[in-house]
């Protein structure tokens, strides 16, 4: 996920900034820890950025962080007046080289009144000033490009050429990068497949009640269900509540991964209503969820890096659509022939296709 964003850097200079999102949900922590013991390896000295979050799991949109591109030079000077971005400008400026996390930012993300999501416009500004105003090595690593957002192209035409390393994690997003005209961007799988299981390290609350002697399934649900700015146009109470009851025919025991961690009403009515064991940060940690995954029959969900921790565990996956094409991605990385189910479909298309599997 991460390449080799250093291999042409002076190894002398051991100071690394890390813009990192950490959300409440399992993958940020899994992938900070993996990327942080990355350079550790290297006994590189590093410091890490946290933005704010709103209750989506999004970023908050902050005055300081301009929408159009146009308006970027603009504000780098503001930065660079110590005006705003204060606490960036200071870890820029300590730092050798920046390389930022991009995960799942630069995806679909419009919101209803037309603005672009504001994570990606954050990261993207601050790639800008690292260039523009500190001239720092900077990279963006592990992420995906499919914004589907005119204003957002715009940004990326502009700002990826300045960067001195790019690593997107499917394929997809090389050749999305390509048609904008920047070539000098690799493709490396995500930096969860460096992920090394440790039994010491799982942690599963007591009140979880999973019978791990019998046969189960765990299924899971996707970023496409409801966002900031989306939701699927069918209803995901009906959807699950029709999928559970066809699969409890086949395993009775059903435990749901919950990706919203507690923060989707629809998931939470579900469980309650089939009493199915709801995983989450709240009550099992990544090392659990590998266990409790690789313990399971097949795991179906459209969560990306949920699905990744399946295949490492050596659990079968079914993917269905998540807000970018990712999770298309990650079938073409694991080289499988599995149908890739829309999120917009109909009720009755997605599990019927689902059986059909």
């Amino acid at each position: 996920g991460i390449g080799n964003p250093i291999k042409y850097y002076d190894l002398s200079k051991k100071k690394i900034s890390i813009r990192h999102q950490v959300q409440h949900s399992f993958p940020c922590f899994i992938i900070y820890d993996i990327i942080k013991q990355i350079y550790n390896n290297l006994n590189q000295s590093i410091n890490q950025l946290f933005p704010k979050f709103n209750k989506y799991g999004g970023y908050s949109y902050r005055p300081e962080i301009p929408y159009l591109f146009k308006d970027f030079y603009y504000n780098a000077k503001l930065v660079e007046q110590g005006i705003i971005l204060k606490e960036e400008a200071e870890l820029i400026d300590w730092a050798d080289f920046v390389i930022i996390n991009g995960e799942g930012n630069i995806v679909h993300g419009t919101d209803y009144s037309g603005k672009y999501r504001p994570g990606a416009l954050y990261i993207l500004f601050l790639a800008h000033i690292c260039k523009n105003v500190y001239n720092k090595y900077c990279g963006i690593v592990n992420h995906t490009v499919d914004p589907a957002n005119k204003d957002a192209y715009e940004i990326i035409k502009n700002v990826y050429p300045t960067l001195d390393f790019i690593a997107v994690r499917e394929k997809y997003s090389l050749k999305e990068l390509h048609s904008l005209g920047i070539q000098q961007s690799i493709f490396v799988p995500d930096a969860l497949f460096n992920y090394e299981h440790d039994q010491k390290d799982v942690n599963i609350n007591d009140c979880i009640k999973i019978n791990f002697e019998k046969p189960y399934i765990c299924i899971g649900d996707s970023s496409a269900l409801r966002s900031a700015t989306q939701k699927v146009k069918w209803d995901p109470y009906l959807t699950y509540c029709e999928l559970i009851e066809k699969l409890q025919k086949i395993t009775p025991q059903i435990v749901f991964i919950d990706g919203f961690n507690g923060e989707n009403s629809d998931i939470l009515r579900i469980c309650h209503k089939y009493s199915l064991p709801r995983m989450c940060l709240n009550n099992c940690n990544y090392h659990g969820l590998f266990k409790i995954l690789k313990g399971s029959q097949i795991f179906i969900s459209g969560r990306y890096h949920a699905s990744i921790l399946s295949c490492i565990a050596g659990t079968p996956i079914l993917l269905w659509e998540a807000d970018s094409y990712k999770t298309q991605g990650l079938y073409d990385i694991l080289a499988v022939s599995y149908t890739h189910l829309r999120a917009h479909e109909t009720v009755l298309d997605l599990v019927c296709r689902l059986l059909l599997e």
